[in-house]
């Protein structure tokens, strides 16, 4: 009809215009494939690891632990005076990276035995602006890797985690 055309037309222009596109969908040619692995020795860096190390060694006076949870491990969970924060690490700082840091930390947070005051994602490095304003948006901290034992945190407006504990808390 006439008027679903229209409907249509006005998505494609309000889409074009927020400079999202709207392409075709993936096409499927094929369902499964495969792939061959040499045997051999696998060496696996732990740079998380190491990360939440160094960060850790710059907390004082506050209890520092892990939990496990039905949705997995926390990297940091840490107890002070100012509540309890679930920390997620990630060796990387692009967006793959903030996106997993982001569902993890929204998976683990309605297990916290306490009330998570807040949440916080660790990078090496400073992630992009549009980045660090996704974590903000869901009410989390971003803290990343200024130089060796120094480490940055951009909090997230109060707003946005005041209205987004309700969801963390279940």
């Amino acid at each position: 009809s006439a008027e679903q055309d229209a409907r249509g037309e006005q998505a494609v222009i309000d889409a074009l215009h927020a400079e999202m596109q709207i392409i075709e969908s993936e096409a499927v040619h094929t369902s499964e494939t495969s792939y061959e692995r040499r045997p051999g020795t696998t060496i696996v860096h732990r740079a998380e690891a190491l990360l939440v190390a160094e960060y850790e060694e710059t907390l004082t006076g506050l209890s520092v632990k892990r939990i496990r949870t039905p949705a997995g491990v926390t990297d940091l969970y840490i107890t002070g005076p100012d509540g309890v924060e679930v920390i997620e690490a990630k060796s990387g700082s692009d967006r793959r990276f903030v996106r997993q840091a982001l569902g993890q930390l929204l998976d683990y947070a309605p297990h916290s035995p306490a009330p998570a005051s807040r949440l916080a994602a660790l990078f090496p490095v400073r992630p992009a602006e549009a980045d660090i304003a996704l974590l903000h948006r869901y009410g989390i901290d971003c803290i990343y890797r200024t130089e060796p034992n120094v480490f940055a945190r951009r909090e997230a407006p109060a707003e946005a985690r005041t209205h987004m504990q309700k969801l963390w808390h279940g």
